[in-house]
């Protein structure tokens, strides 16, 4: 359900509203009924979900046949409605945890997330940069990647919520190399021979080592190792032409080394299709690509497109 006191139950709400099941979600009744209360999205929860207190009683709904479920875990203490607590961070870390529990026991087939709060969730103790690292964390996983997903653009990201002074001592050519590799598996799923191309770091790749050498060191060395290796590993390309080549459709997917790298090329073109796929987990997770968006809170303006298409997606990889 994400973070309480976002806009993660307005578009859950919303989510609800447009009749499609196949779907268990884990946050709580008295906020969606709060909410709901508020902004007025559903006649009657009780009428488009059946709740749940416990993973027994989940487990007997789900031999009935129900595909529409809430699993309650309780009251968010002292909610405030577009603030960051801890109790709102700590409710939604306990959504995070449950969700990976289902899924790793078998009750789910993937996650989808609504968007949570990186502060909210540090003030609750639980010390994580966002989703990609928590869910790496929960579920033993050494190292996970973003990708960005739409039918425009895809785009993996070697580091995502760093400090951009620390993305040239971050990524490394192993990193490449291993987000190459995943993107790859995923594509494989979806098309027989997919195309991905490798962003630089530095402006010009460098200009051969007179702007700088990460490129020379890591990226030009990774593609180099990729395609030793049997891989058609394409690039380095500058950052400033190889997002419209994808565009075009030269490539099915880039590489970019860091956040907004390849942020900024998708949401340009895709602000409400973008999907958050976490790459290298032993679990599917799919996810919205905005955040809690504080700002909106309460006035019934959050759309729910981007969380519907990352359950579609989810449904259609796991079918």
């Amino acid at each position: 359900m994400g973070d309480p006191a976002g806009i993660g139950p307005e578009i859950v709400l919303k989510f609800i509203k447009c009749g499609i099941g196949g779907y268990i979600i884990v946050g709580s009744l008295e906020v969606l009924a709060y909410y709901n209360e508020k902004l007025k999205v559903l006649d009657n929860i009780s009428d488009n979900l059946t709740v749940c207190k416990t993973e027994e009683e989940l487990r007997e709904k789900l031999k009935s046949g129900e595909s529409r479920i809430l699993l309650d875990l309780g009251p968010v203490e002292n909610l405030q409605p577009g603030k960051d607590i801890k109790e709102s961070g700590e409710a939604a870390f306990s959504y995070v945890c449950k969700a990976v529990e289902l899924t790793e026991s078998g009750f789910t087939n993937a996650i989808t997330t609504a968007p949570i709060s990186k502060k909210a969730l540090n003030m609750a103790g639980h010390h994580y940069n966002g989703h990609t690292e928590l869910l790496a964390d929960l579920t033993g996983t050494k190292r996970a990647y973003m990708m960005l997903y739409s039918d425009k653009l895809i785009v993996t990201h070697v580091t995502t919520h760093i400090a951009l002074a620390e993305v040239s001592k971050r990524v490394t050519k192993e990193e490449i190399k291993e987000a190459f590799l995943l993107t790859l598996a995923f594509l494989k799923k979806l098309k027989s021979e997919p195309k991905i191309a490798i962003a630089c770091i530095d402006p010009h790749c460098g200009e051969e080592g007179v702007i700088g050498t990460c490129d020379k060191n890591k990226t030009f060395e990774a593609s180099r190792e990729l395609r030793n290796a049997g891989y058609e590993a394409l690039g380095p390309f500058p950052s400033d032409t190889v997002f419209l080549r994808c565009l075009r459709k030269e490539f099915d997917a880039v590489i970019a080394m860091y956040h907004d790298q390849g942020h900024i090329p998708l949401k340009l073109v895709g602000f409400d299709e973008g999907i958050n796929v976490t790459l290298g987990l032993p679990i599917l997770r799919t996810s919205v690509d905005h955040g809690t968006a504080y700002d909106i809170v309460e006035k019934g303006v959050a759309k729910e497109k981007n969380l519907l298409e990352a359950f579609k997606l989810a449904k259609k990889l796991t079918s």
